[in-house]
């Protein structure tokens, strides 16, 4: 006290405090829960969302997908079953928060003053006690953003009780910084406690969705950020619907790493196996007024139990294959070709990789391939590879076979995250496409030594678990068709080469994984990704 007076204790205990408070309400944002709730633009959500994932939003609505109350529940419900002890902890962790506080807060001068301790001292330890429980507040915030709270909580209790020992063994210097951290792991402590029944996402209390003019939404963030994004998920009410139907903004492939995410949090329904629902993005409720749409997997050697009546009907079988049995029927299913689109036979399309592409592949070696650049969505396509033997142009479909020098097994290694980008943009696939070494071709066959390669299994493996396998009279446009279609629009040279298309399968690859795959009849292929 006499070395700062009553007006240093009131202005270091009272008015820096306030100036603090002030400085704070302008520095600290609300939750974005809050900020989304009370309708601020959409730009402050974004900055603030922005701050914690470390991600920039651009053109993204946020919205909280939160359940209306229907009912006010009785106060009984925080005393039946489990919900007593965790009620009994939670309240009873608050009270000796709060005691402690207040014996420290309240108490401390006095208590220090009995220990020896003179008032100025002792008065001075108070102060930090409080600083160290703003600090606390603030870096115990940012621990359990990032960090288990329930670990962080239990940390910062335990800190807060050794430093509690440290004060009644020591009489030194080291008291003013024991207590700054006290005051970090108790008064910081009680306001983490607040957020312990409220996880990060439930905290910022919001979703991610956008709306395109076009059927198909643009790749403007990296796959999988956020897992309920592009399942049910919902705009403000107050969103203007746009052009298209809400069903067809949701892109394939978001949609697809969202399922597959969903294999990691537990196991598959008895009967459904792994299901997304999609909403109308406007009101929450179905699509259309008389549509489901879901999608769904099934995992590999998945078998739903009997004797359950299933709410949607399959339209279309994106990938994969199986079967189904109603009664006595057997009903099977598959995907029809590469990619998920229209299954009937319009006029094939055809892109060109340039000849420094084509890697050789020897027999019984294996490639190691790098991973390119540019791509965080590396896939293979499995392919019969068709070698040209002799120039031709407009040829005959009955004299198509005629050209064919030989057979090989290739793989279309494709950025798929940027083709689909070039797709939508309405551009040339070069760059998702036509990349360094996208075309490992194994050792080629003479045609007039290779005998039914046009009714011959087609097959790819990674890390030896079965991807794709096909057979290639599935082929929606024979060789044959193939080569008298392009022919009309190219003359054909010795050498090209022409991939013919690739079954249902097709997938991302990591550095590590090995692709084997063949056409039977043909040399195997080996690649590693480096």
């Amino acid at each position: 006290m006499p070395l700062v007076g009553w007006h240093g204790i009131l202005a270091l205990g009272g008015i820096l405090p306030l100036m603090l408070f002030f400085g704070l309400l302008f520095a600290l944002p609300e939750s974005p829960r809050w900020q989304v709730r009370r309708q601020l633009p959409q730009a402050i959500v974004a900055r603030t969302v922005s701050a914690i994932t470390g991600e920039r939003y651009h053109d993204t609505q946020f919205f909280l997908h939160e359940t209306a109350a229907v009912a006010k529940g009785s106060i009984r419900q925080l005393f039946t079953g489990r919900q007593l002890i965790i009620t009994l902890m939670l309240w009873g962790g608050f009270f000796m928060s709060l005691l402690i506080i207040y014996l420290l807060s309240s108490w401390m001068p006095t208590l220090l003053n009995h220990r020896g301790i003179d008032l100025q001292q002792a008065s001075w330890v108070t102060a930090a006690f409080q600083v160290g429980g703003t600090l606390g507040a603030l870096l115990l915030g940012v621990l359990m953003d990032r960090l288990n709270p329930f670990r962080v909580l239990a940390v910062s209790y335990a800190l807060g009780a050794v430093c509690i020992v440290m004060i009644g063994l020591s009489e030194n210097g080291l008291w003013l910084m024991a207590l700054a951290i006290l005051g970090i792991g108790i008064s910081g402590s009680q306001v983490g406690l607040d957020g312990l029944d409220l996880p990060l996402v439930n905290l910022l209390g919001c979703g991610f969705a956008e709306d395109y003019p076009e059927d198909q939404q643009l790749v403007t963030r990296k796959e999988g950020d956020y897992l309920p994004r592009y399942a049910a998920n919902m705009l403000p009410l107050r969103h203007q619907r746009g052009s298209s139907s809400p069903i067809f903004n949701y892109r394939y492939d978001r949609s697809r790493e969202a399922l597959h995410d969903l294999t990691r949090m537990g196991e598959p329904d008895e009967w459904e196996g792994y299901k997304l629902r999609y909403v109308n993005s406007v009101t929450g409720g179905y699509p259309m007024p008389s549509m489901g749409a879901f999608l769904q997997l099934l995992p590999k050697g998945f078998a739903s139990r009997e004797a359950h009546s299933t709410d949607s009907t399959i339209y279309h079988v994106v990938e994969g294959a199986g079967q189904v049995t109603i009664g006595h029927e057997t009903f099977h299913f598959s995907a029809t070709r590469e990619m998920r689109f229209d299954p009937d036979r319009e006029p094939p399309f055809f892109f060109c990789k340039p000849a420094d592409a084509v890697v050789p592949v020897a027999a019984g070696d294996t490639l190691e391939l790098p991973y390119p650049t540019q791509t965080d969505n590396y896939h293979y396509e499995i392919e019969l590879v068709v070698a040209i033997g002799k120039k031709g142009s407009d040829i005959p479909l009955e004299k198509a076979h005629e050209y064919v020098w030989g057979y090989a097994t290739g793989l279309d290694m494709t950025r798929r995250d940027r083709q689909m980008e070039m797709r939508q943009m309405g551009r040339l696939w070069g760059i998702g496409k036509a990349l360094d070494l996208s075309a490992p071709v194994a050792p080629l066959h003479k045609a007039a030594e290779t005998h039914g390669v046009d009714n011959a299994p087609i097959w790819l493996q990674v890390n030896g678990e079965d991807h794709q396998r096909s057979d290639i009279r599935h082929l929606i446009w024979s060789v044959s068709e193939t080569i008298s279609y392009l022919s009309g629009f190219f003359e054909l040279q010795p050498g090209d080469l022409i991939f013919t298309g690739t079954p249902e399968g097709v997938g991302a690859v990591v550095k590590g994984d090995v692709i084997t795959g063949n056409v039977e009849g043909l040399t195997p292929i080996a690649v590693k990704i480096v």
